[in-house]
C-alpha cells in the first residue's frame, strides 16, 4: 500500500522523484542548498547540493514509493540522485560547451536522431542519457569538455538549483524509453578507460616489493574510500591492517605510498578513471 501524507505532493522535488520512480527509474536523496550553502553544513563541502543524504548513497536508490515519500517527508527540499551504471543501465555523457555538444553529435554519425536522446540542461552545459547493456566506467575527458558517468556514478535530476544559482531542466525528458548508447560513444569510453587503467597500473607498478595481486587489491580498497570522499587521514588505519596481516605481509611505507598516489591522482566522488 502506498502511504500518502497530506499536502506532501506540493513539494516539487517529491513530485519529480515520483515521476522518475513511476517510470521504473530508481532515485535517492541528495543534499540541497540552504541559505546559499550545502545542507550538510560542511563549509569545505566539495560537492555542494550534489552529494548523497542517504547512508549508502547510490546503493540506497529505489523505486519504492513509500521509501521515496519517507525520504522527502524528512528532507522536503532534497535534490534527486539518479544512478548510472548497472543499477539503471544508464550512461550519462556530460557536455560542457556548445562546441563539445557539436562534437558529440558528429561522433554519433550523420542522420542520428539526437533529439530523441534525453537531455538535461545544467549550469555548465548538458547531460545526455543513453541505455547501455555493458557496464561502463565513469571517465573524465573522453573528448574535450566531455565526461561520462557510468558504473558507480549518478546524475542530479531536475529540478535542482546548484551553488551558482543555476537551475537544471530537461530539454528532452527522461522517460522509460531511452535510446541505446551509440557504438561510437561506447567504444570511445571503453578505450579511454583502458588507457587510464594502464596508466594507473604503471604508476602503482613503480612501488617495489609488493606482489602485483596484493598491490592491485590494496589500490581497489583505497580507490573505494576515495570514491566516497573519505578523508585521507581516516583511511590510514584500515589499509594498514591488511598490510600487517596479509599473506604475505608487505611494508607499511609502500601501502602509504599507494594511499598518497590515489589521493593525489584522483578527485573524490564518481569521476574516477
Amino acid at each position: 500500500m502506498i502511504l500518502k501524507r497530506q499536502g506532501e505532493e506540493t513539494s516539487e522535488p517529491l513530485k519529480a522523484a515520483l515521476y522518475y520512480v513511476k517510470r521504473g527509474i530508481p532515485v535517492f536523496p541528495l543534499h540541497n542548498l540552504e541559505n546559499g550553502n550545502c545542507s550538510c553544513m560542511n563549509a569545505d563541502c566539495s560537492k555542494p547540493a550534489k552529494h548523497p543524504r542517504a547512508l549508502y548513497g547510490i546503493e540506497d536508490a529505489t523505486v519504492d514509493e513509500n521509501q521515496i515519500r519517507t525520504w522527502w517527508a524528512q528532507w522536503p527540499n532534497a535534490n534527486i540522485g539518479i544512478p548510472t551504471g548497472g543499477i539503471t543501465g544508464l550512461t550519462a555523457i556530460e557536455i560542457n560547451s556548445t562546441e563539445a555538444l557539436s562534437n558529440v553529435k558528429t561522433l554519433c554519425g550523420e542522420g542520428y536522431d539526437f533529439e530523441s536522446v534525453p537531455r538535461l540542461r545544467t549550469g555548465t552545459g548538458w547531460q545526455c542519457i543513453w541505455k547501455s547493456d555493458l557496464p561502463l566506467k565513469s571517465c573524465l575527458s573522453i573528448l574535450d569538455k566531455v565526461d561520462s558517468r557510468g558504473e558507480g556514478g549518478y546524475i542530479v535530476g531536475a529540478p535542482i538549483q546548484d551553488i551558482d544559482s543555476q537551475t537544471y531542466h530537461w530539454e528532452v525528458h527522461l522517460t522509460e524509453h531511452v535510446p541505446n548508447l551509440p557504438r561510437q560513444l561506447r567504444q570511445l569510453i571503453f578505450h579511454h578507460w583502458k588507457e587510464r587503467e594502464q596508466q594507473r597500473i604503471e604508476r602503482c607498478g613503480g612501488i617495489q616489493g609488493v606482489p602485483e595481486t596484493q598491490r592491485e587489491r590494496l589500490f581497489q580498497i583505497v580507490y573505494r574510500f576515495r570514491e566516497r570522499d573519505v578523508p585521507e587521514a581516516y583511511v590510514r588505519r584500515p589499509i594498514l591492517l591488511p598490510t600487517k596481516y596479509g599473506n604475505p605481509p608487505f611494508p607499511e611505507h609502500e601501502a602509504l605510498e599507494i594511499l598518497r598516489l590515489v589521493y593525489e591522482e584522483y578527485p573524490p566522488g564518481n569521476d574516477l578513471i
